[in-house]
């Protein structure tokens, strides 16, 4: 009892002390304005310090030294009061400030020593202060005319200067400058980003719903909100979907589409952006093209209203398939440095996203696949084998002959006896069983399928006799017969063929059969090829798409004394 105690009174101590760490680590993390405005604020008073300590600073113009260094530092501490929660701010006046970090740059070399200033390295704070807001080509842009600026004062200090000029001392520290600055762009080539992924690994969603009540939490975390919110619509559905994140609670639902209309004002873009409904502002496009703007309906009201949204950030959604907005809100300290990480998280999260929908697709494909596939099987098969039954049928309603009409009955109930075996095989193959590995030959087991064939449909049909063994895999053999059974059918029932010939044989991996009939032929005659045919939809289209399904290739020969088909497949998995 009395260690729970003392565990309940540490976790009491410690919890507030825990709790303030990431929250001073939020105040500047992601924060550069805050990090250059409070290091700006620092140098002033450290600048202002080693002119108090240096009784030989400054050496020209000592009131107005004083005076500029002074008014700089006023200027740094109400520059980190008036932006410290104005992202609208900061984004006017960075730009102004940096101008102003070159001028004071300037001076203080000037009315300290020229080329020889103590404050020569405030240009390490210029230049970071740069590549933390922007992007190397401004850093670049800096570092030049910060070398330029130098550069001159140096000359000038050669030229007019009263004390003997350090020429080694100026050379070396134009090189210490264009090193730096090479190296700041050397860092940029080289920065990465270790940011949390949004999925956990292993984990692939089910759609789109699924994807976001998994990747949300991480979405905000990344911007640092406490709440979000993805709306979404889907050209297929007739609703809004919604999915919100609030006081660490993730929650799915559907909504009118006319619920909340507009989601985001048409004006705002197609761009990410801060939003402050409070201030009827917004931020959006990229330095130099950021821009605050007036826009006091940048979000719908009534959704703002019920999701909590008054101040926050929006990542417009958008894939071939889905149209919508991610919003987030409670984001401690906002600023413009968030825009460029919303950028750069839409950019991932739309990547993301369409390789779900990507997955999706190619299992609606395989799905569809398996049942064109299974369409075929029965059309080939099962109606073909009905449609022989219900011609013979037909013909023993015209029989007198008691041992005739017998003996055809013991046939039909053979035949479908067999046919209730095949039946079951493709049942079986349809759950993943029966097609065992290994290799039959497609010609020997044809033979009995073109006797049935034969008697269902009275004709002869005859398997010519290969030169040596086809050996296929089982789920070859399968497509043959369906292939022959459909042939034989449409031959017979279309073309009032009373001779079909089949012969099979295999070449360099791939499969030749023919299939030949003495019927009326097609209705159209001459010689297609497998093009022209999937072009112009010649021919029985179960065999077409039965062939293509496979890789294989067709052409039709057909005329009034018969069709012949040239059916080439390859057999890529033919056992030796």
């Amino acid at each position: 009892m009395a260690t729970q105690e003392a565990s309940a009174a540490t976790a009491a101590t410690g919890a507030p002390a825990a709790a303030v760490r990431p929250r001073l680590r939020r105040m500047l993390e992601n924060r550069s304005g805050r990090v250059v405005a409070v290091g700006r604020a620092i140098l002033a008073c450290y600048f202002i310090f080693v002119l108090w300590a240096d009784p030989r600073q400054p050496q020209v113009h000592e009131v107005f030294a004083d005076l500029f260094l002074w008014s700089y530092v006023a200027l740094a501490v109400g520059y980190v009061l008036l932006t410290w929660n104005r992202w609208w701010l900061e984004a006017r006046l960075s730009l102004p400030f940096h101008a102003v970090d070159l001028l004071v740059f300037t001076a203080l070399n000037y009315v300290t020593s020229g080329y020889a200033s103590p404050f020569f390295l405030f240009f390490i704070f210029i230049l970071l202060s740069s590549s933390l807001r922007w992007g190397w080509r401004e850093t670049l842009a800096t570092g030049t005319a910060l070398i330029v600026i130098y550069a001159i004062e140096g000359i000038s200090a050669s030229t007019w200067g009263t004390e003997a000029f350090d020429l080694e001392r100026f050379a070396l520290r134009v090189m210490y400058m264009v090193v730096f600055t090479a190296l700041m762009l050397l860092w940029f080539a080289s920065r990465s980003s270790a940011a949390q992924p949004l999925l956990p690994a292993g984990v692939q969603p089910k759609g789109a719903e699924e994807f976001f009540r998994q990747s949300l939490p991480v979405i905000a975390e990344r911007l640092g909100g406490r709440r979000a919110l993805v709306i979404w619509s889907d050209e297929e559905e007739p609703w809004h979907y919604v999915v919100s994140l609030a006081g660490g609670r993730v929650l799915s639902e559907r909504i009118e589409p006319e619920a909340f209309d507009p989601i985001v004002a048409p004006a705002a873009g197609e761009g990410p952006m801060i939003f402050d409904l409070r201030r009827s502002a917004i931020l959006r496009g990229r330095w130099p093209r950021t821009r605050t703007e007036w826009m006091p309906d940048a979000v719908g009201a009534a959704l703002a209203e019920r999701y909590g949204l008054s101040c926050g950030l929006r990542l417009p959604l958008r894939t071939d398939d889905i149209r919508g907005e991610i919003l987030i809100a409670e984001i401690e300290g906002l600023s413009p440095d968030d825009l460029d990480t919303a950028t750069l998280l839409n950019d991932e999260i739309v990547g993301a996203l369409e390789r779900v929908e990507l997955v999706q697709a190619n299992e609606r494909s395989a799905i569809m696949g398996t049942r064109l596939s299974f369409a075929r099987d029965v059309h080939d098969g099962m109606v073909q084998f009905l449609a022989g039954v219900a011609l013979r049928l037909e013909g023993l309603k015209r029989t007198d002959d008691p041992a005739r009409l017998r003996a055809e009955v013991d046939e039909l109930q053979a035949e479908l006896a067999r046919e209730q075996q095949d039946l079951r095989a493709l049942i079986r193959r349809l759950k993943g069983i029966g097609l065992a590995p290994g290799a039959v030959d497609a010609a020997a087991t044809l033979k009995p399928l073109a006797d049935r064939l034969a008697r269902q449909w009275g004709i002869e049909l005859e398997v010519e006799e290969p030169e040596a063994p086809v050996l296929v895999d089982r789920r070859l053999e399968t497509d043959i017969h369906n292939l022959v059974r459909e042939a034989a059918a449409n031959a017979a029932r279309h073309g009032g063929a009373r001779r079909v010939a089949v012969a099979l044989g295999t070449d360099a991996g791939r499969l030749h059969l023919r299939i030949s009939d003495n019927g009326r032929g097609l209705e159209r005659s001459g010689r297609f090829h497998h093009d022209e045919i999937a072009a112009d939809r010649i021919g029985p289209r179960s065999i077409f798409d039965r062939v293509q399904q496979r890789g294989g290739t067709i052409d039709i020969d057909t005329g009034r004394g018969g069709t012949l088909l040239s059916i080439v497949l390859p057999v890529a998995d033919l056992a030796a």
